[in-house]
């Protein structure tokens, strides 16, 4: 499962994990799980189903043997290839542009590119696990606010040196790009809705300026917000001439 929008905490044999647009998630069949959300927004995600000789043998190269393991340790922040080829397969399917051959191949590369996330890096038990779950809890829930490390360091009580160092250690990102990656997959998925103002969507994102927000988005996703829409734009015209060519024939 990988969060396109919304954050949510995964209550897990007493362990609180918060899962958020920058994460990737695990579940194991039949694992009893509960979950609540941090706002009245609920979530939006994107959902991956694999047969277990698949998850066995990608699981076996990336990260533990045991397929009961996979869940809840496998929960890693995504990189961005893993979110950006979700996202982007979601809209390919919504539009039903992919064919199944494509989208078993896609779902691959991002089943592949996320267990490399999380067997990159597992978090931490005790003291500095839940001071990242707290300023977690905190950037989830107001992403685009400018925090400043002396406040999140207060609400996970803890020194703001300290805070700086167990959330590096612990989540393997410091708190500055954490936050930055949540703000650019919020503008990632306002693009593929349909957002045209750039500028606007920027401000709106906590960045300063168009330009700002360009440079950012680009070093994630390797495009700019421009570039896809414009793809997306000359997608949509794509559709409508065939829609349109095809009309006069269906109605002969």
């Amino acid at each position: 499962m990988i969060p396109r929008r919304g954050a949510f905490v995964v209550h897990h044999r007493g362990e609180r994990s918060v899962v958020d647009a920058n994460h990737v998630l695990f579940f194991t069949a039949r694992q009893p799980h509960r979950v609540s959300h941090l706002d009245l927004a609920g979530d939006a995600c994107t959902v991956f189903r694999f047969d277990q000789s698949v998850l066995d043998e990608a699981i076996g190269e990336h990260g533990p043997t045991s397929p009961a393991a996979a869940f809840p340790r496998l929960r890693a922040v995504a990189d961005d290839a893993a979110s950006f080829a979700s996202r982007r397969l979601f809209v390919a399917l919504t539009a039903g542009e992919a064919d199944n051959l494509a989208v078993e191949e896609a779902s691959l590369r991002v089943l592949q590119s996320a267990l490399r996330s999380a067997g990159a890096r597992s978090a931490r038990a005790g003291r500095d696990h839940r001071i990242a779950r707290v300023t977690q809890e905190c950037l989830a829930e107001r992403p685009f606010e400018r925090w400043s490390l002396g406040t999140l360091a207060a609400a996970a009580r803890a020194s703001p040196y300290h805070l700086a160092r167990s959330f590096r250690a612990t989540i393997g990102l410091p708190i500055h790009q954490y936050q930055l990656r949540l703000r650019l997959a919020a503008g990632l998925e306002r693009l593929l809705e349909g957002c045209d103002d750039i500028t606007a969507l920027a401000l709106d994102l906590g960045f300063s300026s168009h330009s700002h927000f360009t440079a950012a988005f680009r070093r994630a996703y390797g495009q700019t917000p421009s570039a896809i829409r414009a793809r997306l734009v000359r997608d949509g015209l794509a559709r409508l001439r065939k829609i349109s060519t095809a009309a006069p024939r269906a109605l002969a």
